[in-house]
């Protein structure tokens, strides 16, 4: 409900609840929202023919949604009845336009359905593109079996078009590959470790971290958190992704446990929390509790991009240098200052919360306030 009237607000409306003891409750919003333009003409796919290669079930808001764009579309379980279907379609004078290979998560039945289309229709068949959350692990074996392009996953209306757009212009394509293809090298190579109970969310964020190349585990409570950051090897994990929330253990006591251990390396793992509570208190209490970012949900995925990205970058390591700084206690009560982050007193040893932040170099030094 918080996120629900957090959007409510920005939109401009109200929200309003009517409950009753024994039977349910009613919520309504009521929005004043301008009529939508009339759809242009730009963008659909009149008359053309789209096959489908996939799951039919995972497929079904796909071949819709090209329908409603004035296209014709089939599916096709494999390559082998994909090329048939597309010899039918030759052999009766309606070619098809594009065939859009569907690839869910890592799996690789995608290509092996490329190859036995091109082995059986060879370069007169109709262009093949790859829709995909991620493509880092198969990138060799594209061009190799003849895929023209990737477009993301899921099939929405702008993919659609992108797809088609590839198919018309190919030399272009060749050159300037799809956003995912590139997209993906933002996070190739960095693992999560994700602290969420809810199935949803972590569903979300696992497909949503593999459009970018990241290795996602899960720890469904902060209890499980802990373990896993205390036992695992140093490195098995670049960032922590906390919920807050959790049974068991919930996401401020998990990162105080994981500050607290007594090997730094596993102590020093960057945590960043993913939550709904995004007053100012509660961002205080996060940075109070060790973590060294809040994003608030719903997430915004420049935003999270963003804040792991800082961590795993190479070249901004700057913070490394802090991390075996004796810990911030407080003890000293004379100190004015405090720290900016976790707001705790500042002693003469810096206060590893701020010190954990990945910063360049040349302004290190303006991080961490110390008492002269």
């Amino acid at each position: 409900m918080a996120i629900t009237k957090q959007l409510v607000d920005l939109l401009g409306g109200t929200i309003q609840v009517d409950s009753q003891e024994g039977e349910g409750s009613a919520f309504t919003v009521i929005l004043d929202l301008d009529r939508a333009p009339a759809p242009e003409n730009e963008g659909r796919l009149d008359g053309e023919r789209i096959l489908l290669v996939g799951e039919r079930d995972l497929l079904s808001a796909a071949m819709q949604s090209i329908t409603r764009l004035g296209g014709w579309t089939d599916c096709a379980p494999d390559g082998e009845r994909a090329a048939g279907i597309l010899r039918a379609q030759a052999d009766a004078g309606t070619p098809c336009s594009l065939v859009i290979l569907d690839r869910p998560m890592e799996d690789r039945a995608c290509l092996e359905a490329a190859r036995t289309i091109r082995r059986a229709l060879g370069h007169a068949g109709p262009p093949m593109v790859l829709s995909a959350f991620d493509v880092g692990d198969i990138e060799e074996d594209i061009r190799e079996t003849g895929i023209r392009g990737v477009v993301p996953r899921p099939l929405f209306r702008t993919a659609l078009t992108q797809a088609l757009d590839r198919a018309r212009h190919p030399a272009e394509s060749e050159t300037a590959p799809a956003g995912p293809m590139t997209d993906s090298e933002r996070l190739r190579g960095v693992s999560i470790l994700v602290a969420e109970d809810n199935e949803i969310n972590w569903e979300i964020v696992q497909e949503l971290l593999a459009m970018y190349g990241a290795r996602t585990d899960r720890a469904e409570n902060g209890a499980e958190c802990v373990e896993m950051a205390e036992h695992a090897a140093p490195g098995t994990w670049q960032v922590v992704l906390m919920d807050m929330q959790m049974p068991v253990m919930g996401g401020l006591e998990a990162a105080r446990a994981i500050r607290s251990l007594p090997d730094r390396r596993r102590a020093g793992i960057p945590i960043l929390v993913m939550t709904a509570n995004a007053f100012t208190e509660d961002i205080a209490d996060c940075l109070a509790a060790g973590m060294n970012g809040h994003i608030a949900k719903p997430v915004d995925q420049d935003i999270l991009l963003a804040e792991i990205e800082q961590f795993t970058k190479g070249e901004e390591r700057a913070y490394t240098a802090w991390r075996n700084r004796s810990p911030c206690t407080g003890a000293d009560r004379r100190i004015k200052r405090r720290c900016r982050f976790c707001r705790c007193a500042l002693w003469r040893g810096g206060c590893p919360s701020a010190a954990l932040r990945p910063i360049p170099p040349e302004k290190s030094a303006a991080r961490v306030y110390s008492p002269p």
